[in-house]
This record gives structure tokens, sequence and C-alpha cells, in this order.
């Protein structure tokens, strides 16, 4: 039984809701759940600097909770498809993309984790998308944990944390990150892409931390 439910963690079953565990069919989502977020639309709050629209799953709550914080430190990457898939059937992006690329993560922290979820959700949403997918940015500095850190805290601590690696002028950038909460890595990254003289960057973001959104 242990086993089992190890197995059912670690590997969802496509014949059931990854939240929920009731039975589905082609989605990895039933339709209660997946009628119960505000899918499909832009989120105005936060704001962000330099990003022309963010868009959204989920509130950052219940299973949705769950099953991000266990992509993120429970070793779990396979979510990151299942995650993608749900995206990707409920949330409109308004136009096409020249490029996706994904929150960059910092070589230290990649190689203790094995993989960077944003990452993994980004090339998942690229190939559902078939638009190509690019690592243009990268994180130069090992900053501290952004969700440890206050709102100011935050900005300073990603003061010239990111940088460039590619040439992105005149692309259409959707920029994808897990978790969106002041908005201050998004913004961060998003500059250098505005800077860079992209056409405009939109942002792409498994759930919203109400809570921490609710300040900005």
């Amino acid at each position: 039984m242990l086993l089992e439910a190890a197995l059912r963690f670690l590997f969802p079953d496509p014949a059931k809701c990854f939240l929920c565990g009731a039975p589905v069919a082609l989605s990895p989502l039933c339709t209660a759940c997946a009628s119960s977020f505000r899918a499909g639309r832009s989120t105005m709050q936060p704001k962000i600097e330099f990003v022309n629209r963010v868009f959204a799953l989920a509130p950052y709550r219940g299973e949705v909770r769950k099953k991000l914080h266990a992509l993120k430190y429970w070793d779990r990457p396979a979510f990151a498809r299942s995650f993608a898939q749900a995206v990707c059937d409920l949330v409109i992006l308004t136009e096409r993309y020249d490029l996706v690329t994904a929150i960059p993560m910092h070589r230290r922290r990649f190689i203790q984790r094995g993989y960077n979820q944003a990452e993994l959700l980004a090339r998942e949403i690229a190939a559902r998308q078939r638009t190509p997918f690019r690592q243009v940015l990268k994180r130069v500095q090992d900053t501290r944990p952004q969700h440890l850190l206050g709102r100011m805290a935050r900005q300073e601590n990603l003061a010239h944390a990111l940088a460039l690696t590619a040439r992105v002028e005149g692309l259409r950038v959707l920029l994808v990150d897990d978790i969106l909460t002041t908005g201050s890595t998004l913004s961060a990254a998003a500059s250098l892409l505005v800077t860079s003289k992209v056409k405009h960057v939109d942002a792409l973001v498994v759930a919203v931390s109400l809570a921490d959104s609710a300040g900005q």
C-alpha cells in the first residue's frame, strides 16, 4: 500500500485528476478542478513592471500549492508535465510567441536540485504550443531564496543577479515561472529582455500567491 501510494505521488495516473484523483479522460484535471480556476485571463494584480501581460492557471493554495511544492522541493519533476498540460488546456494565450524562455536557476542550486522547475515547465509548454524554447537568461549570482525576503529586499536581492545570453531583438517572448509572488523576479528578467529590444514580454505562471501579491 505504501509503495502504491508513493508511485501514485511520483507518477500521476493519466486516468485520474492530477489534483483530486477523480476520473478523467484526456485532461490532467477534472471538470470540477478546472472550473474552480479563473483560467484563460491575464491577471493584472499585481501589475509587473516591464511585463506586458501575466497569465496564470490558479491561485497558489490547496492541492496546487502542495503539488508545486513537491515539484520544487521534493524531487517530483514529472509534475511539470501535468501542470504544463493543464496550463495549455485552460489558459488562453492571446497571441503567438517567437520564443519561450524560463526564469533561470543558479548553477549551484541546479546541481543540488537536479533540475530547474521553471525550465521544465517552459520546455513542456513550448512543445505543446509549437514554439521554440531557448534559455536566454542566466543567473550569475547565487541569491538568497526570494520567499524568505520582503518586497524591497527581493528587489535588492536580484540586482545584477541575471544576465542575457543571446540576442532577442524584435522577438515576442513568453517568460515562464512556477509561482508569482511579488513579481520581483519576473520584473528583473523582463527588464533585461526589454532593454535588449524585444517586441514585448508576456509572463506565464502556474500559480499566483494571493497573500504575497495583495500588498503589491
